[in-house]
């Protein structure tokens, strides 16, 4: 039996390189990697070895890393956010000894933005 679609936005299947940090109420947020599996203007799934630590509805500044079609590096580009957690799955490893990984389901409050430069962490308030 097909799943149900319940998504409003269409996603792509790509690999990304991800970085997430967790809202704090103390302190600086710790920055966490991971590979996007697909992408669209409503959320991303993501696998990560550091979700453990997630919960569902854990709000989350999101950065993707967008690469560039040129041999020229450039100004670097990458795709900014808040989101929260809508899922975590624990994936299956077949090495018990490997690192854990998970999988993340999360939609963005708002459409991210595309932004250029370095100071990437420079999401919107509201």
């Amino acid at each position: 039996m097909d799943a149900v679609e319940r998504r409003k936005d269409q996603r792509q299947d790509i690999q990304l390189q991800l970085e997430f940090a967790p809202a704090t109420v103390y302190g600086t947020p710790v920055t966490r990697t991971g590979v996007t599996q697909n992408v669209g203007p409503g959320g991303v799934y993501f696998q990560t070895s550091m979700g453990s630590a997630l919960r569902k509805d854990t709000e989350l500044a999101i950065r993707i890393a967008i690469p560039r079609l040129s041999e020229d590096p450039g100004t670097p580009l990458a795709l900014t956010g808040r989101a929260r957690v809508k899922r975590i799955e624990s994936l299956y490893r077949p090495d018990a000894q490997e690192t854990p990984l998970w999988g993340v389901a999360v939609m963005f409050d708002q459409r991210p933005s595309i932004r250029m430069g370095y100071d990437f962490w420079l999401v919107d308030e509201g």
